[in-house]
């Protein structure tokens, strides 16, 4: 299955009862200028990522953010959740 979030086109596969998720490279735009907004199904991919155990540099690939970005999102978001 291809699908597309409008950023990334990727494949959704099965393998050992696991759900995949395979980026086509060729589709991904340039990295962003650290100004950008973030979206809600950013955090969202950003929490689960990083609580899923993804390194901060693949998490930063795929949203095409700088690792520096997004290592400060996700201390902002803990310390909104710690409180």
């Amino acid at each position: 299955m291809v699908r597309q979030n409008g950023r990334v086109a990727y494949r959704i596969v099965q393998r050992d009862g696991c759900f995949i998720y395979l980026l086509n490279m060729s589709k991904r735009r340039a990295k962003s200028p650290p100004i950008q907004s973030w979206l809600k199904s950013d955090l969202l991919f950003l929490k689960l990522s990083l609580d899923g155990g993804m390194p901060v540099a693949e998490v930063a690939s795929f949203l095409a953010r700088d690792e520096k970005e997004v290592q400060e999102k996700a201390e902002e978001l803990r310390r909104v959740v710690a409180v």
